[in-house]
C-alpha cells in the first residue's frame, strides 16, 4: 500500500464530492454530498452501461436516500453529474 500524505489525502477529499454508504448495501443506498454546488442528478447503471434509475439531488439536503430494494444483487456504478462536475463510484448490491 502507499502512505498518503496529508496534502494528498486533502486533494483527494477535495476531489470527492459524495460519499455513498452503505456499501455493500441491500435496500437502501445513502449518497452524502460533499461539496455540490448546485443540484443535480445521480445515475444507477448497471455492469453493462445500462441506465437503471435517475434520482435528483438537492444541493441544500445534505444526505439523499436512494430505494434500491428493486435492484438485483450485483455491480452497479453511481453518477453524480451537475454543472462543471462528474463523479462516478461503485455500488455493490446484495
Amino acid at each position: 500500500s502507499i502512505p498518503l500524505n496529508s496534502s494528498s489525502l486533502s486533494e483527494t477529499l477535495r476531489s470527492d464530492r459524495f460519499v455513498l454508504y452503505p456499501n455493500p448495501a441491500q435496500n437502501e443506498v445513502v449518497l452524502k454530498h460533499l461539496d455540490i454546488p448546485e443540484n443535480g442528478n445521480v445515475f444507477i447503471y448497471d455492469q453493462t452501461g445500462r441506465l437503471i434509475k435517475r434520482v435528483t439531488i438537492n444541493r441544500y439536503v445534505a444526505e439523499t436516500k436512494i430505494d434500491i430494494s428493486e435492484l438485483q444483487s450485483g455491480v452497479y456504478f453511481i453518477e453524480a453529474v451537475g454543472e462543471g462536475y462528474k463523479q462516478t463510484k461503485k455500488l455493490i448490491v446484495q
